[in-house]
């Protein structure tokens, strides 16, 4: 009978925890397959990117950019099938050894923004998981070429993974300052050009981010998402 109590205890504690997890299953499952829930900076011009690998001596869990310097090559990822897995790195440990990458060293889901363009360049990164309720892209750039301009995308479900279709586009910017642009459902363009929209719904389907960068420049470009807030945040979470 007495024995009963400490397991009874427990039990009681177990089932309390048990009640916790809606609040974190977003957070199961591999990395680069969760949505995003809090702020990413995916381009940072100012980071120092001088390795490879980590500790261990392993690459980036998305794996090692084929072009010379990693993604400072900027002609290895122009395509939808060479788009830099750069969701898979998050959590990633620091780089301490090896050779420049393209990646921020202290945080290898960052890419270097500092890039060279010796044309007009189209960059691919995905694909990307985004929480249906969407959220803000925000830009400062501190140096560009002639303009600047994201799409979003998708595979093509007729033609496969090699071919795109753009459900999304900004509009051509060439500011240095913050710009903000909104994704998701929020303020959804319902006309038939969504396309020229800055909100757009997103997909049930692997998405891809593309930067849409013209002239030969060197870039300095700061890029990240923030999600709006969710019931995540909500009472009883």
């Amino acid at each position: 009978m007495f024995r009963a109590i400490p397991f009874l205890a427990a039990f009681a504690l177990l089932a309390a925890a048990l009640l916790t997890l809606p609040a974190s299953a977003d957070r199961v499952g591999q990395l680069n397959a969760r949505p995003l829930h809090s702020t990413w900076k995916i381009f940072e011009d100012g980071c120092t990117d001088l390795y490879s690998l980590d500790g261990a001596g392993n690459p980036p869990p998305g794996g090692t950019d084929p072009g010379t310097d990693g993604l400072l090559s900027t002609s290895s990822w122009n395509s939808l099938a060479e788009a830099y897995n750069l969701q898979a790195n998050q959590g990633a440990p620091p780089q301490v050894s090896g050779d420049v990458d393209g990646l921020c060293d202290d945080a290898p889901w960052t890419i270097n923004g500092a890039l060279s363009t010796g044309a007009s360049q189209d960059l691919f990164i995905g694909p990307l998981n985004f929480h249906g309720r969407g959220g803000y892209l925000i830009s400062d750039y501190d140096v560009i070429g002639t303009n600047w301009a994201y799409t979003w995308n998708i595979d093509s479900p007729f033609d496969g993974s090699a071919v795109k279709i753009e459900f999304d586009r900004t509009t051509a910017s060439t500011s240095t300052g913050v710009i903000i642009h909104l994704f998701g459902p929020a303020g959804v363009d319902a006309a038939a050009a969504i396309a020229a929209s800055e909100e757009s719904v997103f997909p049930e389907a692997p998405i891809y981010l593309m930067l849409d960068l013209n002239g030969a420049a060197s870039w300095q470009i700061n890029l990240a998402f923030i999600p709006f807030k969710t019931d995540r945040y909500g009472p009883g979470t």
